[in-house]
């Protein structure tokens, strides 16, 4: 009877490591804690079509290679984001455009805060200075609306709180599901509100890796136009909140006026897929 005892005691003791160990690995805390001078190669491949009753009017092909410097800060870090390629097509033909040349000597800064979350962008006031040392007033005045600064910090505080700020700092269990409301600015239309779902899976890897999947959905509440359809998949590192791979794939649809002012249906299709590599101290 002792002897059985001993056993049972046994039993339940490793049974007991099997149960904490399983709990323990059920949930993991996001960190942003990259290494100062961190140098991240972002390898970008883009697709953008433009679809008016069902006939593809615009397309667009992007390849861009991107060198992300992480420089810490008092009080967090800021990104030195550079251009170092940018190949680019339109309705498959080559363009070879004087823009892509000063987007390449002009870095963009991410202001990062210490818990990770976006605090703003510098940078873009040269870049406009620029334009107009380059280019004549009226095609710089058109080119600056498009790098128009308010825009950009809108589009990159979104794309930093997909990959980044809207996990950093928090505690996530196994297939736990986030919902919450987005509005974004498009060209074509007016602000589009959607909801964004975003699900989490532990213990994934990623070319050996140890990563977090994340699975992003954006869904509506009706099909009333306009409104986005789409997802996005990311891969990062919780204890640094380094990223791995990145894909992202959405439709906007709206209305769009013909020539009679009738509006017609319309759609603008997107895909991008990133891919990176890291280095932990900055060439010469």
């Amino acid at each position: 009877m002792k002897h059985r005892i001993i056993i049972s005691f046994f039993t339940l003791f490793f049974l007991n490591l099997q149960i904490s160990f399983v709990s323990a690995s059920e949930e993991v805390t996001f960190m942003f804690n990259p290494e100062d001078k961190t140098v991240m190669i972002e390898n970008t491949e883009a697709v953008k079509k433009e679809i008016v009753n069902k006939e593809t009017v615009k397309s667009e092909k992007s390849v861009v290679k991107t060198r992300i410097i992480y420089n810490k800060t008092q009080n967090g870090f800021n990104l030195v984001v550079q251009p170092l390629e940018i190949k680019f097509k339109l309705n498959n033909e080559p363009v070879e455009n004087p823009v892509f040349d000063i987007l390449k000597e002009s870095p963009v800064i991410y202001n990062i805060d210490q818990k990770g979350q976006f605090q703003g962008l510098s940078g873009y006031d040269k870049i406009k200075k620029l334009f107009y040392e380059n280019f004549t007033e009226e095609f710089a005045s058109q080119i600056a609306q498009i790098f128009n600064k308010e825009k950009m910090e809108q589009k990159a505080e979104f794309e930093w709180a997909q990959k980044t700020g809207s996990y950093a700092g928090r505690t996530v269990s196994h297939k736990e599901k986030w919902e919450r409301k987005e509005k974004l600015n498009f060209e074509q239309t007016d602000p589009v509100s959607f909801n964004v779902v975003t699900q989490f899976f532990l213990n994934e890897k990623f070319n050996e890796k140890d990563c977090v999947k994340i699975v992003i959905n954006y869904e509506n509440e009706d099909d009333k136009r306009p409104f986005i359809k789409g997802n996005a998949v990311v891969y990062t590192d919780p204890d640094t909140m380094n990223i791995y791979s990145q894909t992202m794939e959405r439709t906007l649809y709206f209305n769009k006026k013909n020539d009679k002012g009738e509006e017609i249906p319309a759609k603008i299709y997107e895909k991008r897929e990133y891919d990176y590599e890291y280095r932990f101290s900055v060439a010469e």
